[in-house]
């Protein structure tokens, strides 16, 4: 049933063929590996999250610590407005500051 050149054919059939897979393995360029699309569109919306909330920390940390105001001049003329209504925005719009010293009191 079980002879021994077929199974010593079949052997070196099989050794003959896997010997040239790797041949054939070392010749061909390896191609890069691709990412699915799904894990690049997560990593994207993952990325976008963390720009979008860093930005948005530090829009308020910006907001809510304004830059250094200008020194108290002695020398000029003290302004105070009281509100920060229509007619106060149009008068800060249209003063000179290099004249008055300028304090707005909003409630």
């Amino acid at each position: 049933m079980f002879s021994a050149t077929r199974a010593s054919t079949r052997l070196s059939r099989v050794a003959a063929s896997y010997a040239q897979r790797m041949a054939m393995s070392t010749l061909k360029e390896e191609a890069p590996k691709r990412t699915p699309r799904l894990r690049k569109l997560k990593r994207v919306i993952y990325g976008t999250a963390l720009v979008g909330a860093t930005y948005t920390g530090w829009s308020m940390y910006r907001n809510r610590n304004p830059a250094e105001q200008m020194a108290f001049d002695p020398s000029k003329k003290t302004l105070v407005l009281l509100g920060t209504g229509w007619g106060s925005t149009t008068m800060l719009k249209n003063l000179d500051t290099d004249n008055y010293n300028v304090v707005v009191v909003s409630p």
